[in-house]
């Protein structure tokens, strides 16, 4: 085992189990209570930004529980230059004047349910601003 993977061979594991909500059912109710992370999402050129890895879940753990601690829900989480970026386990859409916002994909995962949400949003005629920044893409290169 070593950090170069030159010569590793490839194991594959799976591990299916249920999924809990994000949030308690009272928490979607009343509204979701997000304290701003100390911990930011880290620039594009530090970290594989835009793939689903375990590098970049540690941030988002230590943001949650600290966030727990203090009584919220979850934390938010800013980039780099702090600007809005996500949430722990939820992307970010903010409606403003009857328009879609959510942050641009630079420094965190333009994953499914981001893009889904965008193309709902599109067939249905509400603008989208913030949308993925390299359009036409299906999948996110690393």
């Amino acid at each position: 085992m070593s950090v170069s993977p030159r010569g590793a061979r490839v194991h594959v594991a799976i591990a299916a189990w249920p999924w809990p909500h994000v949030f308690a059912p009272e928490a979607q109710l009343r509204g979701v209570r997000l304290a701003t992370a100390r911990w930011r999402r880290p620039p594009p050129d530090t970290a594989p930004v835009r793939a689903k890895v375990a590098a970049t879940y540690a941030t988002g753990a230590l943001a949650r529980r600290a966030a727990e601690r203090a009584g919220y829900d979850d934390a938010l989480l800013l980039d780099h230059r702090g600007l809005l970026a996500e949430a722990t386990g939820v992307n970010l859409f903010l409606v403003i004047d009857g328009a879609l916002h959510t942050p641009v994909p630079d420094c965190f995962l333009d994953g499914i349910t981001r893009r889904t949400v965008i193309a709902a949003a599109g067939r249905l005629g509400i603008p989208v601003h913030g949308a993925p920044h390299r359009a036409g893409r299906t999948r996110p290169r690393q």
